[in-house]
């Protein structure tokens, strides 16, 4: 709509997109309607907001799909770009895989010993949405036995922390999307992350309910030292508690405001519930270190602290 004010921001990008898939040769059009000016089209398609971006198959418009993808260029183009090609790299050897692994920072790849299995295609459909991370298929053997596998395995690799994290596929029950999706959302986390406008969105989406928030003045040499206790304490709440470093000095004082915190305060801790939202601070007020940083999500988790 000419008048709408989120429209006029995703114009841009979504010209962008156009020009980068059409300079790709992918083979996708991307058109726009004036949904005032063109009623009949929008109603046929149930389009009651703007923008509405959806995605049209093989010229079928019974069915369309719902874009839910990022509103920027590169978001546009790489949900299509797994829409109309293949949603994962088909891997046959040892160099192909490296060369995949080497080039993203989050790479998933299935390894599947048969890629007619119907594992296989719900792998593929997870793989559409999951834009920031890149895929990757194989049922070669040889890779199986080059990764240290025998059976069905999807297995994460990054470029922190441990390197690599491995799904095992219930040899029973199949593949488990939801709980695939925990687990790579989870893996896909550092074990420590910094609060800032970079990394904030990707902290609320993790599905983990509980954080850790260790507060310190970065600039101090005495709370950068306690990052290392920090990160010792973490790989042992994985998925239960996502720990986050929060700097008083930067442009953090809404986080600090909603604790009830001055800068002053720090270094110190701070454990909140994203379901209950009930915060949750050391009972002692000690040292932070691994051992009491332990203590106190052990005391959380076992509704030892009220």
């Amino acid at each position: 709509a000419p008048w709408c004010g989120h429209c006029q921001a995703l114009a841009p990008e979504y010209s962008k997109a156009a020009a980068v898939l059409a300079a790709e040769s992918t083979v996708v059009t991307l058109a726009k309607v004036d949904g005032p000016a063109q009623r009949e089209l929008a109603e046929e398609f149930g389009v009651t907001e703007y923008p509405t971006l959806k995605f049209f198959r093989n010229g079928n418009r019974t069915h369309p799909e719902e874009y839910t993808g990022p509103r920027d260029a590169e978001g546009i183009a790489e949900w299509l770009r797994r829409r109309v090609g293949p949603s994962a790299t088909r891997l046959e050897d040892e160099a192909a895989a490296q060369a995949l692994i080497g080039g993203r920072d989050l790479v998933v790849i299935g390894f599947f010993q048969d890629l007619q299995d119907e594992d296989v295609a719900a792998f593929l459909a997870l793989a559409q949405d999951a834009l920031d991370m890149t895929f990757g298929l194989t049922d070669r053997p040889r890779l199986f036995q080059q990764f240290g596998l025998s059976k069905d395995t999807v297995v994460l690799f990054k470029k922190f922390d441990e390197g690599r994290a491995d799904f095992a596929v219930d040899e029973e029950l199949g593949l488990d999307l939801g709980d695939l999706l925990r687990f790579l959302v989870t893996h896909s986390m550092r074990l420590v992350t910094e609060f800032n406008s970079q990394t904030s969105a990707k902290i609320f989406a993790a599905r983990i309910l509980n954080h850790l928030l260790l507060f310190v003045n970065q600039t101090l040499a005495a709370h950068r030292e306690l990052l290392a206790g920090f990160g010792e304490a973490a790989p042992r709440f994985r998925g239960q508690v996502l720990f986050v470093v929060v700097d008083v000095v930067a442009d953090n004082e809404h986080v600090l405001q909603y604790f009830g915190l001055k800068a002053e305060a720090a270094p110190t801790l701070r454990l909140v519930n994203l379901e209950t939202t009930k915060k949750y601070a050391p009972v002692d007020g000690g040292p932070v270190t691994a051992a009491s940083i332990t203590a106190f999500c052990h005391a959380v988790l076992n509704g030892q602290v009220k």
